[in-house]
């Protein structure tokens, strides 16, 4: 709601935030306390609190981004009547209704103008998002195609984050007789951060390298799914692969024209559409 058009619900989502950012600030003292003032530290002590640190910090960077960058809105020049005909393909006869029903141009009634495929008006944001694949109160955005990857991240890297922290907490408390109450509670907070938010996070993935979002999750056939995890990840994550892993770079998609692919009912190859419209 961090895009809200009123001020209220703006100042609301810092409620959510606070949330997120306080979880993590009393992960760190639970750390400090149980671990770091604890430990009689070895090199390989060093080397697993310089990884934690690190992946936090691209964490928190991926967490800022993803609460801060407009998850894209259409533009507002989309009426058929106003688009170049070559942009344009018809419904014809014999293509899977269907298929052509989602991926085809459509009118959003809350909005009074026209919207690509994939985009879907968010109640709580009142306004239409590209590529929309859910509101997190969490981040209190919208999760759409501009900070998909910045979401993403932040739950890989801090699902990792609390697998090192559960790691280096659990070791210290098997190994050491002089732990605390703060060892064992890390060792808890770590593995739980670790298969809750990296189990999110591969789900995400998952549905990224699959080319469909939450909307269009159990659909018989995916018009969007390019056949190419990479092309598919390239939408999202962008094509240059050394930004893949920081929250830098834009999609390679614009968020109103995919390439789709059609069934048709006299051929098994479905039809493929590459910078055009679908329209009735």
């Amino acid at each position: 709601m961090i895009y809200h058009p009123k001020k209220y619900y703006r100042v609301l989502s810092v409620l959510p935030m606070s949330c997120v950012l306080g979880l993590k600030g009393f992960a760190l003292f639970v750390f400090f306390k149980g671990y770091l003032l604890e430990k009689d530290f070895a090199p390989v002590d060093v080397i697993g609190t310089v990884i934690l640190f690190s992946v936090l910090l691209l964490g928190m960077w991926s967490y800022l981004v993803s609460v801060f960058k407009d998850p894209g809105t259409p533009k507002r020049s989309l009426d058929p009547l106003y688009i170049p005909d070559d942009r344009l393909e018809h419904y014809c006869p014999g293509m899977n209704e269907d298929d052509f029903e989602r991926a085809k141009l459509n009118f959003c009634s809350k909005c009074s103008r026209y919207r690509p495929t994939r985009a879907h008006h968010c109640s709580h944001c009142e306004r239409c998002i590209l590529r929309y694949d859910h509101h997190c109160p969490w981040i209190a955005n919208c999760v759409g195609l501009l900070n998909h990857k910045a979401f993403v991240l932040f739950l890989l890297y801090y699902g990792v984050g609390g697998l090192v922290m559960g790691v280096l907490c659990l070791l210290f408390v098997l190994e050491d007789s002089h732990y605390s109450v703060f060892s064992i509670l890390g060792a808890g907070l770590g593995f739980v951060f670790f298969f809750s938010l990296t189990g999110f996070g591969v789900m995400h993935l998952w549905m990224i390298l699959k080319n469909f979002t939450n909307l269009e999750m159990g659909e018989e056939f995916n018009v969007f799914d390019t056949k190419n995890v990479v092309k598919n990840l390239s939408q999202v994550f962008g094509e240059n692969k050394k930004l893949w892993l920081v929250p830098l770079g834009k999609p390679s998609a614009d968020g109103h024209l995919y390439p789709i692919r059609v069934r048709m009912e006299s051929c098994n190859e479905p039809l493929l559409f590459e910078d055009k419209y679908l329209v009735n």
